[in-house]
């Protein structure tokens, strides 16, 4: 027998978001179902009958269109074999209840069940930080119930739950910015696991976009203020000697306290230190410098290694220590609450943390002529953006130290033209925009587009 399943937007000239219905016709009928799916229809490729391949989640919006579609005809398969043909409203019945069955949680289950079993399952996957992030996640979202009464399910998290979510986060708890988009990347996270497995088709997380301005303001010390953290004595002082050798050694390596805390005396190896990040679980090798090596070869020969404690503590240490120390320049840190810009001015040792140490080596090495691509190896990030937001650097700085150092090169040279050809192609390898190339080489937007190709 022939029948035909597809999907077609309810109102295909809408302006806004329309339902996805799917249409199985048999017999010279057609039953129509509602899906779970609401898109604009500028966003559906009619062709394919798809989400366009261009948006965010694609993926798995389509997934779950082809997962209805195949659901649809295995069970109008199994009727045909079974010689039995339903009528349309029977076999539109027999769709729902199995569309239902597939996507329904047990009756027992909550939200806040399956994001147990969530974290259950991020355990075997992901560090213990993330586990204690997302168990802080969901206490909010559990103390965030409580306070508004708006029940939180699968079928819930729509518009008005985001709405609700930020006016919580922001105005009754007073979060920045950058820890209400955190918050909502952990749902994201959750919401796709879940749906993944089948536990909701709900999809309209997918539409949350955070639209507001991240804090960027990259604390870092001078050479001076990390000359003069070196060389302080601290005879007298063996916990903040300790903290002080511990802060250094990342200023001089770039390691995170991640994976300073896990060095071990095998990890040197030739003058170097080599081990297997914490984070991102790539292979790494950092070469020692003297400063570097100093600091091992004294705790090599006295304990084994590096006499650790907690961040949390290091980083309450390093305030009483940049203090001690002097490290009190007046620094300005700016944060946002929604689009209100909060500024703080405080000695430079109030800001200090175990992070710093890894900037201060990224800015340091760059400003002593190091190569971006090169710190972007030793920082083991897999993107130079990556690199280059997480110290601060945009294009317009790009811009303007280009503009510097190519300041005095000859003009109209052959010579000029062959290394500006090779700096262009150097700079497209890492993505930079052609028009930053352009102002910085002195090559045409044409002529670039000729080398890239």
């Amino acid at each position: 027998m022939r029948y035909k399943i597809n999907f077609y937007l309810d109102k295909s000239k809408a302006k806004s978001e329309t339902n996805v219905l799917l249409n199985f016709g048999y017999n010279g009928k057609r039953i129509r179902i509602l899906t779970a799916i609401k898109i604009n229809p500028k966003d559906w490729d009619k062709k394919r009958q798809t989400l366009k391949t261009q948006l965010n989640d694609y993926t798995r919006t389509n997934k779950y269109l082809n997962d209805l579609k195949k659901l649809a005809n295995d069970l109008f398969i199994d009727c045909i074999n079974q010689k039995f043909v339903p009528e349309h409203d029977e076999f539109k019945q027999m769709l729902l209840n199995a569309i239902k069955k597939s996507y329904s949680k047990p009756e027992n289950s909550t939200f806040y069940d399956y994001f147990k079993q969530f974290v259950e399952y991020q355990k075997k996957e992901t560090k213990e930080r993330t586990i204690l992030k997302y168990n802080t996640f969901i206490r909010h979202i559990k103390r965030f119930e409580n306070k508004t009464k708006y029940k939180v399910s699968f079928d819930t998290i729509n518009d008005e739950f985001y709405y609700q979510f930020k006016d919580y986060f922001f105005d009754t708890l007073g979060q920045l910015n950058s820890t209400v988009e955190r918050y909502l990347q952990n749902l994201k996270t959750f919401m796709k696991w879940s749906f993944d497995k089948g536990l909701h088709t709900n999809l309209e997380y997918c539409k949350f976009k955070f639209n507001f301005q991240i804090e960027s303001t990259i604390i870092y010390l001078t050479k001076d203020e990390r000359e003069k953290q070196f060389n302080f004595d601290l005879t007298d002082n063996k916990r903040l000697d300790a903290v002080r050798d511990i802060f250094i050694l990342g200023c001089y390596t770039g390691l995170r306290f991640s994976d300073l805390e896990l060095l071990k005396t095998a990890n040197i190896i030739n003058d170097s230190i080599t081990f297997t990040s914490y984070k991102s679980l790539k292979g790494q090798m950092i070469p020692l410098n003297p400063f570097s090596k100093f600091i091992i070869d004294k705790y090599i020969n006295e304990t084994g290694f590096l006499p650790i404690i907690s961040n949390q503590k290091l980083n309450e240490y390093l305030k009483e220590l940049g203090k001690l120390v002097g490290i009190n320049t007046p620094t300005q840190k700016i944060q946002f609450l929604r689009k209100k810009r909060i500024e703080t001015l405080s000695p430079k040792y109030e800001f200090m943390t175990t992070h710093t140490a890894r900037r201060t080596f990224g800015i340091l090495y760059l400003q002593d002529g190091g190569r971006i691509e090169l710190l972007q190896r030793l920082f083991a990030h897999s993107k130079i953006q990556t690199t280059m937001k997480y110290l601060g650097i945009t294009g317009t700085d790009l811009k303007n130290d280009m503009k510097k150092v190519f300041a005095n090169a000859g003009k109209n040279t052959k010579l000029h033209s062959i290394e500006m050809i090779e700096v262009a192609k150097n700079l497209l390898k890492n993505n930079i925009q052609l028009s930053i190339i352009s102002y910085s080489t002195g090559l045409s937007i044409a002529e670039i587009e000729s080398i890239s190709k």
